[in-house]
């Protein structure tokens, strides 16, 4: 019954008379570090997959973000063709996405595919569009090929123009071109 005063807080042990409580000391800062190496461990497992989720997300809304903008192209343009010959339309467009530049090509009785190197590397989308013979202008880039148009965000004024003259739409874009 000496043991009694030794006893505090040892509810699981069962000692006999030659075991003291005092060696007990070394087993609770054991398990206490353990318990507490693997609740660390399992924090940092959890924050590093939310981190890891969240930079994966970032990357799904730039590549949405970039695909509405070419929305927007695609919009105006099949709009135009659909309204018929005489039909026109401005569009102001962003210069930037999140701060990069970004190209839309048009190409011929086919598609408008925008490109662009964002944070996360370079992403392309093709948007269909309407068949139609197109003739560019202003700061529109045809050096590439014959059949295809790219408008490059950062160079000449950010907005373009759709006209439907029947046979053809002209796309232009104002501006000062180098």
């Amino acid at each position: 019954m000496n043991n009694k005063k030794y006893l505090k807080g040892q509810v699981a042990i069962n000692l006999n008379s030659s075991f003291k409580a005092r060696n007990l000391r070394g087993q609770v800062a054991t398990e206490f570090f353990a318990y507490a190496s693997i609740f660390l461990m399992v924090v940092i497992f959890t924050a590093s997959s939310v981190y890891f989720m969240q930079d994966s997300e970032q990357a799904y809304y730039e590549y949405q973000l970039m695909i509405e903008n070419g929305q927007r192209f695609a919009s105006a343009y099949n709009l135009v063709a659909g309204a018929g010959k005489g039909f026109s339309y401005n569009m102001s467009f962003p210069t930037t996405i999140l701060g990069y530049p970004y190209n839309v090509s048009f190409v011929e009785n086919n598609s408008i595919v925008i490109e662009w190197e964002g944070p996360h590397g370079k992403m392309i989308y093709p948007h269909v569009m309407t068949p139609y013979s197109l003739e560019y202008g202003g700061c529109i880039d045809t050096s590439i090929t014959s059949n295809r148009g790219v408008l490059k965000s950062d160079i000449g004024k950010n907005e373009i123009s759709f006209i439907n003259s029947g046979d053809k739409i002209q796309i232009l874009q104002g501006g000062s071109c180098p």
